[in-house]
């Protein structure tokens, strides 16, 4: 193990997925890049959070959801 090693031990599939997120905010990656990522990986990710009513990808995105949250309005 290095000082990046962690072993994170959870109860629940759902503190899991929040302690991967807590990660990207933790590291803040510009890319998140991997073997088939996109198809597999963060897929069957984003699949799962959805169970519990979380939208990994729009909490873990940078490019906001929609247009209306571009522009600030007065």
């Amino acid at each position: 193990m290095n000082e990046f090693d962690e072993v994170l031990v959870v109860k629940e599939e759902k503190d899991l997925i929040c302690a991967f997120i807590c990660l990207i905010f933790k590291f803040d990656p510009d890319i998140i890049y991997g073997y088939d990522l996109e198809k597999a990986s963060l897929f069957y990710l984003a699949k799962r959070a959805r169970l519990y009513n979380i939208h990994l990808t729009d909490v873990i995105s940078r490019a906001p959801r929609d247009i209306e949250q571009v522009f600030v309005r007065n």
